[in-house]
């Protein structure tokens, strides 16, 4: 993509300055010549003139730039007014032949602060004006020739500065349009590259209203008319997957970055439905602050037939892994029944072969019931039976069932429980499968030590945690554990076996429950994986809090 645009730069401040500056050196020289130094005020203006050409010269010194007294315009602009005063009332007031100069000092107090400035020249001009009236000054003496030829330069100042004025205005007009120029290429660019997406692209306003769009956006919209302006949510009526009208506004309002979603039903104005795929990103403008938002960037395609193709290999491999656990059962539970001792009779050399065999249909099932897992993970549909758990409890029976697993490897399953702990509103089930998972990793990569499962209730909820003496993690491995099939390539890991679903199921059900799934891990030094189960003060909550309370009150 090309860079932003940047303005041209015209520093009207410094042109003003260089040219103010030049102006100030003439006027200086041309006093000096013509005044008559030999009159009564002659000592006076030239102490005033040293005392300019002392102040002009350090204006312009860059170690003096930075004070106050010559950095602010409007001290220069005061020392100008006071100078011209000065200087046109020791010459004759009204009939000085340096009046003219009077109109320099407009045009500069015009540049530095337009129709402000405008407004207080005139009215300084006009006031000083009546008072010069009104008083009588001696006109210092001078033939009309020298008088004319000072008037003569004055005007051509006065000239050469209106020039440069014009000049100025016409110089910045063109970098304007140049730059004006500039944008709208680079806005047809833009435009140019949204509409070769495939995806729909609208940009909204942080009012919601749309001021930018792609054709992508026209096609799957089903229009041809203009929707600029148009609100978002009257251009793209969204429902969720319980059929409830979606608040696009408010809901990517409550979100503090980008919103995205997968499973929202949009109807068509021709009546067709489809699902949509959704990111809705925050616009920043001069800064990251709420203030600062430019609106936001709606990005959406139909991904209806996709939804469909999951939904069809979700629900194949949901028949496929019913099928199959059948006669895996079948074959596993023979196979071990025939290698108990005294049985049967078994060569030795045919028994490695079959605990190689059983081995292998353990794997099998294992893999089956991770993807059934997974397909109920993946899943819309997935019900949650929410009840009350108590923690203690719930630990308890996982730490039962596990520690034979942990004692044939010769491992301490340790349980630690927190004060005040209580119980959770969750599914049982899918609780469970999480905390499985840490504990059947914690248990196969730890080869000595111990694992330890805690419960601690922590701000906001409950906190489940299995902490182990293993392996650990890499850090290139981290970014990836919870990926699909994803397996590491540290050799110790590779001595086990393992499908690669564990952690990207427990992800999964993690989300399904609103369970905030975290780990912290350093390689060969152990990790630690955690489940914080969240207070719930929903319906479902009050339902599954009432149940056990009857429950409770019937025992």
């Amino acid at each position: 993509m090309r860079a932003a645009v940047k303005r041209p730069i015209f520093d009207r401040d410094e042109y003003f300055e260089s040219s103010s500056r030049v102006v100030r050196w003439i006027v200086l020289a041309l006093v000096l010549i013509t005044f008559p130094f030999d009159s009564s005020y002659g000592l006076i203006v030239l102490t005033v003139i040293i005392f300019m050409a002392v102040y002009n010269a350090l204006r312009y010194l860059p170690s003096f730039r930075s004070l106050e007294l010559f950095k602010a315009r409007v001290n220069s602009l005061g020392v100008d007014h006071v100078f011209v005063l000065g200087l046109i009332v020791l010459s004759g007031g009204l009939a000085s032949p340096y009046y003219p100069l009077f109109y320099l000092l407009i045009i500069g107090t015009i540049a530095s602060y337009g129709i402000a400035g405008f407004a207080f020249s005139l009215s300084s001009q006009v006031l000083i004006t009546l008072i010069l009236l009104k008083v009588q000054l001696p006109s210092v003496p001078g033939s009309p020739e020298f008088q004319f030829v000072i008037k003569l330069v004055i005007l051509i100042i006065f000239s050469l500065v209106a020039e440069q004025s014009v000049r100025s205005r016409d110089e910045e007009y063109l970098i304007e349009s140049r730059f004006t120029r500039r944008i709208e290429n680079e806005r047809q660019r833009l435009l140019s590259l949204i509409n070769s997406l495939s995806s729909a692209v609208l940009a909204i306003d942080d009012k919601g209203k749309v001021y930018l769009y792609n054709a992508a956006a026209l096609e799957l919209l089903n229009t041809n008319r203009d929707i600029s302006g148009v609100g978002i949510n009257e251009l793209l009526p969204l429902h969720d997957t319980a059929g409830r009208r979606i608040n696009l506004l408010r809901a990517i309002g409550k979100e503090k970055h980008n919103f995205k979603s997968q499973d929202v039903n949009y109807e068509a104005t021709d009546g067709s439905k489809m699902v949509l795929d959704l990111t809705v990103t925050p616009v920043h403008v001069l800064g990251a602050i709420r203030s600062n938002w430019g609106g936001y960037m709606v990005v959406f395609r139909d991904i209806t037939k996709e939804k469909s193709f999951d939904e069809e290999r979700d629900e194949f491999i949901a028949v496929t892994s019913h099928e199959l656990r059948t006669p895996l059962a079948i074959a596993e539970a023979n196979l071990s029944t025939a290698m108990l001792p005294g049985y049967a009779r078994i060569d030795p050399k045919i028994k490695p072969l079959l605990d190689q065999s059983y081995q292998n249909i353990v794997f099998l099932s294992e893999l089956i019931e991770d993807l059934a897992t997974l397909s109920r993970a993946e899943r819309g549909d997935l019900k949650l039976n929410v009840e009350l758990i108590p923690s203690a409890e719930f630990a308890e029976d996982l730490v039962r069932d596990y520690r034979p697993q942990a004692e044939a490897k010769k491992l301490e399953l340790r349980l630690e429980l927190g004060k005040g702990i209580g119980s959770v509103v969750s599914s049982r089930l899918e609780l469970r499968e999480i905390l499985q998972n840490f504990l059947t990793n914690a248990i196969k990569y730890t080869a000595s030590g111990q694992v330890t499962l805690a419960v601690n209730s922590v701000e906001g909820g409950t906190e489940f945690s299995v902490k182990d003496s293993g392996i650990g993690i890499s850090a290139s491995d981290k970014a990836k554990v919870f990926s699909k099939f994803y397996r590491s390539e540290d050799y110790r890991t590779r001595q086990t076996g393992g499908t690669g679903l564990g952690l990207y199921i427990t992800h999964k059900l993690g989300d399904k429950l609103g369970v905030d799934i975290s780990f912290t891990s350093r390689l060969n030094h152990g990790s630690t994986f955690r489940a914080m189960v969240p207070i719930r003060n929903d319906e479902a909550a009050s339902i599954a809090i009432t149940a056990a309370a009857q429950k409770l009150d019937e025992v």
